[in-house]
């Protein structure tokens, strides 16, 4: 299975940089569900082994809370921004080397959606993992 992302960058000046990040494995889990508004803790089973994981993407058109394994999140949160994808993959380098996995360390069992943006939020969850461990 091979996933490709185009990622681009517009300059103050105008240019436009894009390039292209192809990843490949065994599988993928592609993922779209609503959360209504003034949802607290809607769950959606995601069973995800985070450290066989080589790229996530997730993507809600309205500003939501992700917590997950908990509802308080005390396993991990991320807010999402309406609109601004989180990407990751595991070969993705900065000045300390590779970046850390958004999801950290623990593996996803369930997940918690907050949405109080005043619409129906749709999103989309993507990760290409290796499924042989």
């Amino acid at each position: 299975m091979t996933v490709s992302r185009t990622l681009g960058i517009n300059t103050a000046i105008g240019t436009v940089v894009t390039k292209s990040i192809t990843i490949t494995d065994e599988a993928v889990l592609d993922l779209s569900f609503d959360v209504a508004d003034s949802q607290t803790d809607e769950e959606h089973n995601i069973d995800l082994d985070v450290s066989a994981m080589k790229s996530l993407y997730i993507v809600s058109d309205q500003a939501v809370t992700m917590e997950w394994n908990d509802s308080s999140g005390t396993q991990g949160a991320l807010v999402l921004v309406a609109n601004e994808p989180v990407i990751w993959w595991s070969t993705q380098v900065t000045d300390g080397g590779n970046t850390l996995n958004p999801l950290g360390s623990t593996d996803l069992t369930t997940t918690f959606w907050t949405n109080a943006s005043g619409s129906t939020a749709n999103i989309n969850f993507q990760a290409v993992y290796d499924a042989s461990p």
